[in-house]
């Protein structure tokens, strides 16, 4: 059995997990509350197939819990609430058979003493629609969307076994945009899957050009054995890998 990890490497994933930040691999969000931003930023999100062995054990978390812990945890002092998980989007599938999200934002902002609600993190395929407007009439749910897209090209995404395409993410940061004119839209790139080319950069590089992302990281690629990932040919060159991150993060800056 295969599951998607958000995560540049496994490395990425012990760390995050030693925080609680993530448990094994699932689509079920957990609660965070912690003094500080910094440790957000510790977990990367390239998506990668790794194979089964080594995730834990899938626990879904319904809505009710979370909602009791949440409402501890404003009781105890917490202002802000971040619901993560390496697929917020998909949350209620597993465990309800549709998607659950959009109610569960909408009770945890019900919960008086909570100030600002941020969500980490979404992914595009199945994103729900009715979110932003939740956002947009919200006081306290952050417009702040942090959806890992980490490639434009067909090829690439083919490649990574993605279900987006470059049109559809195209609509659908137009649609965020158009419903939530002040978004924060961030998101994380990889330069260098195998088999990227370099006309499949050149469309990323256009593409980010076009967009203007809030915030953007860029992850070079590196074989973990194990992976579906590892087993492709056509390798890109470290030093091509490291070049082409740098140029989208010179871009990104300008």
């Amino acid at each position: 059995m295969e599951f998607f990890i958000d995560t540049a490497n496994l490395e990425e994933i012990k760390r995050a997990s030693e925080y609680g930040l993530v448990d094994g691999v699932t689509t079920n969000p957990s609660l965070v509350a912690r003094e500080g931003r910094d440790f957000i930023e510790m977990i990367t999100q390239i998506s990668r197939l790794i194979p089964g062995p080594i995730s834990a054990e899938v626990i879904a978390l319904e809505a009710e819990g979370m909602i009791e812990e949440a409402k501890k945890l404003a009781e105890n002092g917490t202002r802000e609430l971040i619901l993560i998980s390496q697929d917020t989007s998909g949350y209620g599938m597993d465990i309800y058979g549709k998607q659950k999200i959009a109610e569960l934002l909408i009770k945890l902002q019900d919960i008086p003493e909570l100030e600002w609600i941020r969500v980490l993190y979404w992914y595009p395929t199945n994103f729900p629609l009715e979110v932003l407007e939740i956002m947009k009439s919200s006081k306290k749910i952050l417009n702040y969307i942090d959806m890992p897209i980490q490639h434009i090209s067909m090829n690439v995404l083919r490649s990574m076994r993605r279900g987006d395409t470059r049109a559809s993410l195209l609509n659908l940061f137009d649609r965020m945009r158009s419903v939530l004119p002040d978004v924060t839209l961030r998101t994380t790139l990889i330069s260098g899957h195998p088999g990227e080319s370099e006309a499949d950069f050149k469309e990323l590089l256009k593409f980010i050009k076009d967009i203007r992302f809030d915030r953007l990281g860029v992850f070079t690629y590196s074989d973990e054995e194990g992976t579906y990932s590892y087993k492709l040919a056509d390798k890109v060159g470290k030093n091509v890998a490291v070049s082409r991150r740098n140029k989208l993060m010179e871009t990104q800056r300008k």
